[in-house]
């Protein structure tokens, strides 16, 4: 007789990897990041992590394996989400059930941080050159 084999539970698998981000934002980054409750079930549900700057649509593999498929569609109606969350960043989070997430941004996105943290670098060299500069 053969056994039944274990269908494996992907809401557990969402679970760990929303919290792994939402960890991930809070204590590495310092951003406040919180799991949408409800996300995939409830039309108002937009995104699986939600933090002030971004919106996070997470996917993973039960499996570790060493490939995926990424689909366009799911990045063009994240990015639709974000927009109506008041303008966010999407931030499509892929892992390939090993534990590790994998951030795609669209390339506008990118540039966009990489401007705003080299933005924020020039005026804390001005801040820190204000005052170490002898008072007159």
């Amino acid at each position: 007789m053969s056994r039944v084999q274990k269908r494996p539970n992907l809401r557990r698998i969402d679970e760990i990897q929303t919290k792994r981000i939402a960890h991930g934002m809070s204590d590495l980054a310092g951003m406040y990041a919180r799991r949408v409750g409800g996300s995939g079930s409830d039309w108002r549900a937009k995104g699986d992590v939600i933090s002030s700057m971004f919106l996070f649509e997470a996917k993973d593999k039960a499996k570790p394996s060493k490939q995926r498929t990424i689909y366009r569609s799911v990045f063009d109606k994240l990015k639709v989400e974000a927009l109506n969350e008041g303008g966010k960043i999407p931030v499509y989070v892929v892992g390939f059930g090993d534990g590790e997430d994998f951030m795609i941004l669209h390339s506008l996105d990118f540039y966009g941080l990489v401007e705003r943290m080299l933005k924020a670098e020039e005026e804390v060299r001005e801040l820190k050159n204000r005052f170490n500069e002898p008072a007159e």
